[in-house]
């Protein structure tokens, strides 16, 4: 803490200052922790506002390892896996934020999923299937698909953590963060 010795009506207020100034720095960081309101894009993606409190509040989330391509049915070839908290919290910020996605392209491809997130809070769950050969995710709300989108941006920060979740996947271990 800084402190500044002031000289008013013949009185050194040292004790006032620094007061002063714990509490600007005190407003400063709880106006800062604040996360800021969705986005309309980010609410139409996740479900609407009851899908996105899913994604920012989850109990637990979960991965899960799944083999998929174009018409085929997915199919769970490991997990659950719990998600370490903080890589929970990594992804939460990540998929939370209005940049991570390209909402202005669209790509001409069949995702092959790879692997699935599921967010839970209380009865309700938000699944984000991945697909890493196209940087597409798809995302549902309670079993009902909400939307599909483009993650380029955040590409390496799924990878490092979808790493970290499943350590032993020498296909997941081989991504490349960067296309």
């Amino acid at each position: 803490m800084r402190t500044k010795t002031v000289l008013l009506f013949g009185a050194v207020t040292v004790v006032a200052v620094a007061t002063a100034t714990a509490g600007a720095k005190w407003f400063l960081l709880s106006r800062s922790a604040a996360a800021p309101a969705p986005t309309p894009e980010l609410l139409k993606l996740y479900g609407g506002a009851k899908g996105f409190a899913v994604l920012q509040k989850a109990d637990k989330v979960e991965a899960f390892r799944v083999s998929h391509r174009g018409t085929q049915e997915i199919t769970v070839t490991e997990g659950p896996v719990t998600v370490p908290p903080s890589v929970a919290t990594q992804l939460v910020s990540v998929l939370s934020a209005h940049q991570a996605y390209g909402w202005d392209y669209a790509k001409g491809c069949i995702p092959f999923w790879g692997v699935r997130l599921a967010f839970y809070r209380g009865a309700d769950r938000i699944d984000i299937l991945l697909c890493f050969q196209c940087d597409i995710l798809s995302v549902s709300l309670n079993g009902t698909q909400a939307e599909y989108e483009d993650f380029d941006p955040i590409r390496p920060n799924l990878v490092r953590a979808i790493k970290e979740i499943f350590p032993n996947d020498p296909t997941l271990q081989a991504l490349s963060e960067h296309r």
